[in-house]
């Protein structure tokens, strides 16, 4: 609602001057009082033509129709009637085109009710509803039909929610009832049971919560493994074309450094030969430079001593790569270091639950293997033995899940240190270690 801020009005009904009636601002309420004849009733009329096109004071007294010829001031025309109204947002005027009342702008009209004082003297003689009928445009009922909607809506609300209530009180006690009576119905009273199982310290299931926590973060890790290790067998195999490509080219500069390296070395094994036969020559037998004829046989021997060992470091790759053939003929296998956190293995120490990470794993064509190197005096440690049961009943639930889509089995290996040497295969390992 805008703040009303000055009304004029011009030659309409006892206006025969323009005149402006300012409004006190930020006030709700305006009071005009005069006497009879000073502009009351034009006042309204003024209001009532810009708000609903009509001059309420002419109705109802038997002029007939087209009373619009009435309305303007003595010695004025309909043409010349104007009313303004200025609020705090906008300004609206009106007036008389062909007998029409034009309002500009016509969006967002004001609107106007005038309670005339023939439709007051009704209400003295009117029934109760039938005064509400005649004063119900001046009374603003918004508000309280929408509490009265509001407090229907919050009424029904909390019926439902007493409903539910009662209806998950109903459950909760048919559960309580079917516990009590699964730990043997052991009181008579089984809600005063259900109360005292609920005051027990909760620190009392502390291991058990933990160790739930821990199998169901394992269980879910679990079920992500297969596509990890499927994508590290990936990148494994991506690495090693890169690998296979990067030897190629590595192998094919080394047959020419080596080759060439051959042929220097006879070439400066002859020019060695060469400066034993003349020791001490007076010029390069080369270049023919004096300057550089001095040092020139101790110069030739670092470069033969640079060529040989270049060639044992040649010969040494070759063995070396040739170790890595007959490795992969004992067992074509991939190992890897897990990462702290990889597969959530907890074992008990005493009131603790230490996650446990094992050595190495090692694939092979048929099986998974779960490795731990251990000295052969701590074999039967207590914590060696905790977390061999931890690991050998998690590669048991691995087992289980990976038999479910044709995976690999797991298994666990616990392998003294002085039972590992070169020609010992994992296999082998397996069957005298594994557990």
């Amino acid at each position: 609602m805008s703040t009303l801020r000055k009304l004029t009005v011009a030659h309409l009904r006892g206006s025969t001057q323009p005149f402006s009636l300012s409004f006190e601002k930020d006030k709700k309420l305006t009071v005009v009082y005069g006497e009879n004849g000073s502009g009351k009733s034009t006042l309204c009329d003024a209001l009532d033509l810009l708000g609903n096109g009509l001059v309420g004071s002419l109705e109802n007294r038997g002029l007939g129709s087209g009373l619009s010829k009435y309305w303007a001031s003595i010695g004025k025309t309909p043409s010349e009637i104007s009313v303004v109204l200025e609020t705090a947002s906008s300004t609206h005027s009106a007036r008389l085109v062909k007998s029409n009342v034009v309002v500009d702008p016509q969006k967002e009209r004001p609107s106007v009710q005038v309670l005339r004082r023939g439709r007051m003297l009704t209400l003295v003689t009117a029934s109760p509803s039938e005064r509400y009928e005649a004063i119900r445009r001046f009374i603003d009922v918004g508000g309280i039909e929408d509490a009265e909607s509001s407090l229907r809506d919050a009424i029904k609300s909390a019926e439902q929610g007493r409903d539910g209530a009662a209806l998950r009180l109903q459950e909760n006690r048919g559960e309580i009832h079917r516990l009590w009576q699964a730990a043997g119905s052991p009181d008579d009273d089984f809600l005063g049971w259900a109360q005292a199982e609920a005051k027990r310290a909760a620190g009392e299931f502390a291991p058990q919560i933990d160790a739930l926590d821990a199998l169901i973060s394992a269980h879910t890790r679990l079920t992500e493994l297969p596509a990890q290790w499927a994508q590290a067998q990936q990148q494994i195999r991506d690495a090693g074309t890169e690998s296979a490509s990067a030897q190629a080219a590595f192998d094919a500069a080394q047959n020419g450094i080596a080759s060439d390296a051959a042929d220097m070395v006879s070439v400066l094994e002859s020019a060695q030969a060469y400066m034993q036969r003349h020791p001490n020559p007076e010029a390069c037998p080369v270049c023919q430079s004096a300057e550089k004829a001095q040092g020139l046989s101790e110069r030739l021997q670092e470069r033969i001593a640079g060529f040989q060992a270049l060639r044992e470091a040649s010969q040494k790759l070759r063995n070396a790569h040739a170790q890595v053939e007959r490795a992969k003929q004992h067992g074509d296998s991939k190992w890897f270091k897990p990462a702290k956190g990889q597969f959530q293995i907890y074992y008990q120490n005493g009131a603790d639950h230490p996650e446990y990470q094992p050595d190495f794993v090692a694939e092979t064509a048929a099986t998974i293997y779960m490795l731990e190197p251990k000295k052969r005096t701590e074999l039967e440690d207590p914590i060696v033995i905790a977390k061999k049961e931890a690991a050998v009943k998690w590669c048991a639930n691995a087992s289980d899940h990976a038999a479910s889509y044709g995976g690999k089995p797991w298994r666990y290996v616990l392998i003294p240190h002085d039972e590992i040497a070169e020609n010992i295969t994992l296999e082998g390992l397996a069957v005298r270690f594994g557990c």
